[in-house]
């Protein structure tokens, strides 16, 4: 058996997030798969820092409208 999510889990509340990795982790067989993809934290933090330490003033709003949209 194979479970796979892409860009579904940073919606979840953190409770909801424990619960559905408890739930797809008691489903899977013992050899079962769990492919998950989720953001890259890292890549958008430097994407921002990048943009504050430029002296983007409007960081924020220049951030959300090119990764948020």
């Amino acid at each position: 058996m194979e479970f796979y999510c892409s860009h579904v889990l940073e919606y979840l509340s953190l409770n909801d997030f424990r619960i559905d990795l408890k739930n797809t982790c008691e489903s899977l067989k013992k050899e079962g798969i769990f492919r998950c993809i989720v953001p890259d934290l890292e890549y958008y933090a430097k994407e921002y820092t990048r943009l504050i330490e430029s002296g983007e003033k409007s960081a924020s709003i220049k951030f959300n409208r090119r990764y948020h949209t």
